[in-house]
């Protein structure tokens, strides 16, 4: 999940940053000469193909991708580097040797060589690439730029890649100080105080931004209001900060709650809505005098308060659980009774 989550993120906010470093080196390779071929794998060559030639044709596009790639440092953005600074920082705690081929693999494996390969899929190409050749060369450049992001070199798996680890070699280093810089997150300047210099963020970011305060605002008055005498003495922000929070409070107070994040709410079950409700009314009918007392007398279900969207909160404590006393089909009965839309098992 947490690995998808950041190729959903790199997408959402990578688009300007990928068509400035990527598209002009891909419509300049679209006008090349069809006839120019980048395949080192004897069994994929053509009868008119010269390997050697084909590897000076690879070896020169993916070095000026990469050059691209690396010079483009201070166009990353700041979200990314933050991100990048986090990876770098989290897997070094615990594997100090891997923490840049953890950046490597965001920025290279999950953003920019997807992106080479499949260019019109992020819109950096208007058509799909019908030529063949082409396509294969962009796919052997990731594998190289690939490579260079993992920090290793083309090996038995792909033997007839071995003859660019030379050229792997010699540009590490370029691939490794850009990783560095990618994850040293940017120097903010002062705060401008003129209203020119601020941007407007969008209505989805702040909408969030509003329920994240509404939700936190007790939390922060709890912050504030709990500090010892000896900590507000030493803390010199203090006054200052409690005047910003009372603006804040003043501020969501005149907002009023947050919009409504749209969310898909619960379809009740019918009968033709899946194959296997028929089992369920069965399985409910079966153990409908099965006494569930134990349960509540020990705690293992309870009903529990509202949640932030105003909904009853239902708790099903696993550790108080004895299957000494309860066998598990009257667990599911329970927990079936309470999720239940049915009108008899409602009204129990």
């Amino acid at each position: 999940m947490a690995t998808r989550l950041l190729t959903v993120f790199a997408k959402l906010k990578g688009g300007d940053y990928l068509k400035s470093t990527l598209q002009p080196l891909l419509n300049a390779l679209m006008v090349l000469p069809s006839q120019g071929s980048y395949e080192l794998d004897p069994t994929r060559l053509g009868p008119d193909e010269d390997v050697n030639v084909n590897f000076e044709n690879l070896k020169n596009m993916a070095q000026i991708f990469l050059d691209k790639i690396t010079d483009s440092a201070s166009n990353v953005p700041s979200s990314f580097r933050e991100v990048c600074w986090y990876l770098s920082q989290a897997v070094g705690d615990r594997f100090p040797d891997a923490k840049f081929t953890a950046v490597g693999g965001f920025i290279f494996l999950r953003f920019l060589c997807p992106a080479i390969v499949a260019p019109e899929s992020d819109g950096l190409l208007q058509a799909p690439i019908e030529n063949a050749k082409v396509r294969r060369g962009l796919l052997l450049i990731t594998k190289v730029i690939q490579n260079l992001g993992n920090n290793v070199l083309f090996g038995a798996k792909e033997p007839f890649m071995i003859v660019l680890n030379d050229f792997l070699a010699a540009n590490i280093h370029k691939v490794t100080r850009f990783l560095i810089t990618i994850s040293t997150p940017q120097k903010l300047e002062p705060a401008s105080t003129d209203p020119a210099h601020y941007r407007a963020i969008e209505v989805g970011d702040r909408s969030s931004l509003h329920r994240h305060l509404v939700l936190n605002l007790e939390r922060m008055s709890k912050d504030l209001t709990m500090k010892t005498s000896a900590e507000l003495e030493e803390d010199k922000t203090y006054l200052s900060t409690k005047r910003s929070f009372d603006t804040l409070s003043t501020l969501l107070a005149q907002l009023g709650p947050p919009p409504e994040r749209h969310r898909r709410d619960v379809v009740p079950v019918t009968s033709n809505a899946a194959p296997n409700i028929h089992q369920y009314h069965e399985f409910m009918r079966k153990n409908r005098g099965r006494a569930i007392d134990d349960l509540l007398k020990d705690g293992v279900f309870y009903e529990g308060g509202l949640s932030k969207e105003r909904r009853p909160v239902f708790y099903f404590v696993m550790r108080k659980l004895s299957l000494d006393n309860v066998d598990l089909e009257t667990v599911m009965y329970r927990i079936f009774l309470v999720s239940s839309t049915g009108e008899e098992d409602r009204s129990e």
